[in-house]
């Protein structure tokens, strides 16, 4: 206990420090109006992006060129490491489908568990509420009690004097309803053991104390017990017998698996044959993954490049790869790292230098166009067009972020500039207006909330370099 509360100690003297410099941080209003300026500036651009694709067609690749890339590359073009597998795999799925219930056994269940297949007691009534408040006095409650045994006596001598009375229940809800409840299902709720003991339409209970005070009951209509036939259940009976059966097996063949796998762990011949299983086989894959769902898992995977399976040759320890499925995988074939022959890659390495070649032809016609003031350059062509935008904000989605970023960075107007974007094209920027953020633009509100945002930062900065002056003078003492 000392210890926590010298833990909540320490913690709350650390964070008096930290308020104190975010509580009494302060900025000037020029701070805020300067901030404002910028960060709700807007701006006005356009851009033009020059489609990489248009300069593939010119690129003419030699055969030299291929050559020499790969030469100075061949570390890019290594077939990695592989390894296929052979393995079994217990599924529920496979065990269940080998799982037949007969009617007789599931009748035979029926039988011993009757009390499973019951449709309980249904009522139907109306009601009188002579609410009893929660703080009623003992003479209250009485008087409350004679109250309704007077009105049951009366319904006693005339029922069709219910419906009257129900008027004046003090369930407002119900009235409407003429004291009609919705059906109450024997052990739903505590209505049910009021009720017990009618069962025929028309019969009224005396005054009966429940949770809400004193109520009299109507029968209107009642359901008795009753027991859905085998021919109702006998699927459900047998989906379930089916669905434990396997489970149990599936339990079972699952220790058989773990045992028999590390008893024989140079072969899954001793597994497959005890539990009928297939044994399969996986294509190579490398450290990174297959495509096949198995050699997707993380966890086979890891199995096998681990030193047990593939340097000792053992098999796994089972891995479950969900719920309802468990596998134990052995190395087949393991290849090593290589060099691939420049046939199996030359396609590659053509596509890349085009377009490596198409990129910086988009970035040469980028920088012409960057460099020169003038808009008129012969580029106003169907493929090559300016794209105005106005009024962006600095998070503005009117454009691919990448070029609203660069927009932003421009230092002026009339100023360029260009950026190469993820797909090679190239795009350049030019920026027509500056819209600074103004003050008169915000609230009350919304000025105030800015105001202890920039405060905010401004204790956090110092309350930073209070830690890093700290830290810059402190002495460490080696013992």
């Amino acid at each position: 206990q000392s210890s926590f509360q010298n833990e909540v100690k320490q913690g709350m003297l650390l964070n008096q420090q930290r308020f104190a410099f975010s509580g009494t941080s302060f900025a000037f209003q020029d701070e805020i109006e300067r901030f404002v300026k910028l960060y709700m500036q807007t701006r006005d651009y356009k851009y033009l992006t020059i489609p990489v694709a248009q300069f593939v067609k010119d690129a003419h690749i030699t055969d030299e060129q291929i050559k020499n890339y790969y030469e100075q590359h061949k570390r890019d073009f290594m077939d990695p490491e592989k390894v296929s597998l052979e393995y079994v795999l217990l599924s529920m799925n496979e065990v269940k489908k080998n799982i037949s219930i007969t009617s007789e056994e599931a009748k035979r269940f029926y039988d011993e568990n009757t009390s499973n297949y019951l449709t309980p007691a249904q009522w139907k009534v109306s009601h009188i509420l002579f609410t009893v408040p929660e703080n009623a006095s003992e003479e209250e409650q009485d008087k409350i009690q004679k109250i309704a045994e007077e009105a049951y006596s009366s319904l006693q001598k005339n029922p069709e004097q219910f419906t009257e009375m129900v008027k004046k229940s003090d369930d407002k809800l119900s009235i409407a309803e003429e004291g009609e409840l919705p059906w109450i299902t024997a052990g739903q709720n505590e209505y049910n053991k009021y009720l017990s003991q009618i069962t025929k339409p028309g019969q009224i209970t005396p005054p009966i104390r429940t949770p809400h005070g004193y109520e009299i009951f109507k029968l209107i209509d009642y359901k008795p017990v009753t027991t859905q036939s085998f021919a109702k259940v006998e699927s459900t009976i047998k989906e379930q017998l089916a669905n434990e059966t396997a489970q149990t097996r599936f339990s079972q063949a699952m220790e058989q698996l773990s045992d028999l796998s590390y008893q024989s762990p140079d072969s899954l011949s001793p597994v497959a044959d005890a539990l009928k299983l297939t044994i399969k086989q996986t294509d190579l894959f490398p450290r990174s993954g297959g495509v096949h769902e198995i050699t997707k898992n993380s966890q086979v995977i890891n199995a096998a490049y681990s030193h047990d399976v593939l340097q000792l040759g053992n098999n796994s320890e089972p891995i479950q790869l969900d719920n309802d499925s468990v596998i134990v995988v052995r190395l087949k074939d393991h290849t090593e790292q290589k060099q691939l022959p420049l046939t199996a890659v030359k396609t590659k390495i053509q596509s890349l230098l085009e377009k490596q070649y198409a990129e910086q032809r988009a970035k040469e016609l980028g920088d012409k166009i960057k460099d020169n003031n003038s808009t008129n350059m012969g580029f106003n062509s169907p493929e090559l067009k300016w794209n105005i935008i106005e009024s962006a904000a600095r998070d503005s989605d009117k454009v691919d972020a990448a070029i609203n970023e660069l927009a932003f960075s421009l230092p002026r107007v009339h100023a360029r500039d260009g950026i190469m974007l993820p797909n090679g094209d190239y795009t350049v920027v030019a920026l027509t207006a500056i819209h600074d953020g103004q003050m008169d633009s915000l609230d009350e509100e919304q000025k105030n909330s800015l105001e202890q945002q920039i405060e905010a930062s401004y204790g956090t900065m110092d309350y930073d370099l209070y830690v890093k002056s700290l830290i810059n003078q402190a002495t460490v003492t080696r013992n």
